[in-house]
């Protein structure tokens, strides 16, 4: 746009000098034609500018790491004069400690060379680089309209936003196999003490035969004994209480860009034990540190995004604070398999799987620390 603008200087100081240097006939009407034609632009520019409209059509997408989000927008031309041309500007803001802050390198304008007549709208797009597991908000800073010449701009104030929930890339193949074989086929299934279930494997208790009992459930050797049909009664296995508990210590002492890396690769691990957890058809319990001790439930998709988005808003903390801990001391909450998840492997995340170890079987993703084994890691 300001090419297009220095060129109509360019123009206007031309034939300015040529009428200075020749005052015949011809000068004085090319300068009448520019004069109109640049008067005609500028109407044209106000009436578009005041009848120009744009609108994300998603408030908000969930997009891979390292993937590029396309941000799909609508143009709509409510002005009587055919649109030709429009430019938007869109700055990208990331999630930090004191709200959205505008990320550096990604304010950028988007040229639209559409053909809107009046009334209708158009479909445009920008595409954004995710290269880090966080919550981007795209907004659209302001739309400028041009005239058919390209000489002449106008902008308009929008304050449109799209939210990017950035969800962490799946690990590879063979590292969700190891992570599905190990969860599958543990000894270390937690069974139900009130309710009996349908796995063989564990015997809840005996009664009697009632109708409708199962022949294959009859224990022979003890209905012998006393006479009466006795059956077992197997044991519900308590996978659904499965929980994730999350500890987002930050450490000082390592490079920014080393951090983001090592908190990457953490999120990239958590969706693959996610993911595993969830494709078995049920859900599972996550606790992390948010302003507080948080426990929510996770079953769905929409589950797993808002769980993401949630967990991106943590400031990484000291080891002073422990889920781990409040986890243990949670009374309300049935204790199952405990998945632990942090960013960094030291004394104090040892201290908090023992911890969690007197009552129920601890597994640890951590990376770095997964590397040459099955995943998730029995802590023993």
């Amino acid at each position: 746009m300001v090419l297009h603008f220095i060129m109509y200087l360019i123009c206007f100081i031309a034939i300015f000098v040529y009428n200075v240097v020749d005052t015949g006939y011809v000068p004085f009407i090319l300068g009448i034609v520019f004069v109109l034609m640049s008067i005609v632009s500028l109407v044209v520019v106000c009436i578009l500018r005041a009848g120009i409209n744009v609108e994300f059509l998603e408030e908000q997408i969930a997009s891979f790491r390292k993937d590029k989000a396309v941000i799909r927008f609508v143009v709509t031309n409510k002005s009587p004069i055919p649109l030709n041309t429009c430019c938007v500007k869109v700055i990208v803001k990331k999630n930090g400690r004191k709200g959205y802050k505008k990320v550096k390198g990604h304010a950028f304008r988007k040229s639209l060379r559409i053909m809107c007549r009046p009334g209708e709208s158009r479909i445009g797009e920008v595409k954004i680089k995710c290269p880090h597991c966080e919550n981007l908000r795209v907004c659209i800073k302001r739309i400028y309209v041009l005239d058919y010449f390209n000489f002449f701009f106008l902008g308009k104030k929008n304050r449109q936003t799209c939210d990017i929930i950035v969800v962490p890339k799946l690990p590879d193949i063979e590292v969700m196999r190891n992570m599905w074989g190990e969860i599958e086929e543990d000894d270390d299934k937690m069974y139900s003490t009130v309710k009996a279930g349908d796995d063989p494997t564990e015997i809840f208790g005996m009664r009697e035969y009632e109708g409708g009992d199962k022949i294959r459930s009859i224990h022979w050797k003890l209905s012998s004994k006393v006479g009466e049909l006795m059956v077992k009664e197997y044991g519900l296995p308590l996978t659904e209480n499965d929980t994730v508990v999350l500890d987002l210590f930050g450490n000082s002492k390592k490079r920014k860009k080393r951090q983001l890396k090592v908190y990457d690769e953490m999120f990239d691990l958590l969706h693959g034990l996610i993911h595993t957890l969830t494709s078995r058809g049920f859900g599972f319990n996550m606790c992390y540190y948010n302003n507080g001790f948080v426990c929510t439930r996770v079953e769905t998709q929409n589950d797993i995004f808002s769980l993401f988005a949630d967990l991106y808003k943590i400031v990484p903390y000291s080891e002073k604070v422990s889920v781990a801990q409040l986890y243990y001391g949670e009374k309300r909450l049935v204790k199952s398999r405990v998945f632990y998840v942090t960013p960094y492997y030291n004394k104090t995340v040892t201290k908090n799987m023992e911890i969690m170890a007197l009552e129920s079987p601890v597994y640890y993703l951590i990376p770095g620390q997964v590397k040459n084994s099955r995943m998730p890691v029995k802590y023993k």
